[in-house]
């Protein structure tokens, strides 16, 4: 798993998908340098609106946000399932499809809540070891499959969610998991403060998601003091 330090030094993914909501904090500064990086750009349906064709390796989702693209256009991929979201259809196919072990997650911000949600519920939705960070308005979401290493400010707050029973989570760095804890879905991990510069998260047990949620400027801070 990536460490999630300072953005602009944010190791580079395997393949970022850009959605169709808003850009956030430094999503375009990041689609810049994924660019000049030759980071391959999928465009979740309407995502394409924040970028050149000639720009995306695909355009993939239902298509509804797209009324002037043919399903029979080339680079275009129809994926109609209706009991997935297109971000969550959009992951597994750039893990299956391009085997990306890790995949950026841009342009989720500002929309309506059940958006918002559903960009939580895709990252928890995905079961495979694949290291996914959205972008989300002034804050990173990232999985944890198995361990995630934060550099932050000391006194910084950051919150771990459950979306299922996990077992042996161990938080080093923070006030509270050093000893250990179980987690299924509630607060528990709600504000917990940073003790140190570095925060280790590791998990022995359970499939469930674990997700962690922090702000983007207290990741900035860390390398420029």
């Amino acid at each position: 798993m990536r460490t999630i330090g300072a953005v602009a030094a944010l190791d580079f993914p395997d393949i970022s998908l850009v959605c169709n909501g808003e850009f956030g904090f430094i999503d375009k500064e990041r689609i810049n340098r994924l660019r000049y990086e030759e980071i391959p750009l999928i465009a979740v349906d309407g995502g394409l609106r924040h970028m050149k064709r000639e720009h995306v390796l695909e355009i993939v989702g239902d298509l509804d946000s797209l009324v002037q693209i043919k399903s029979d256009d080339g680079g275009i991929v129809e994926l109609l399932d209706q009991d997935q979201s297109d971000l969550c259809k959009a992951i597994e196919r750039a893990s299956t499809t391009f085997g990306a072990n890790s995949i950026d997650i841009l342009a989720v911000s500002r929309g309506n809540l059940a958006h918002q949600i559903g960009v939580q519920m895709s990252l928890a939705a995905t079961a495979k070891m694949i290291d996914l960070i959205a972008f989300v308005d002034d804050h990173l979401i990232a999985n944890i499959p198995s361990s995630r290493k934060l550099e932050v400010e000391k006194g910084s707050r950051f919150s771990l969610f459950s979306y299922g029973e996990v077992k042996g989570i161990c938080i080093s760095g923070a006030e509270f998991g050093q000893r250990g804890f179980d987690m299924g879905p509630g607060t528990l991990g709600l504000n917990n403060v940073a003790t140190s510069n570095e925060i280790m998260i590791e998990r022995k047990e359970g499939n469930a998601a674990l997700i962690v949620v922090i702000e983007q400027s207290v990741l900035k801070k860390i390398r420029h003091s």
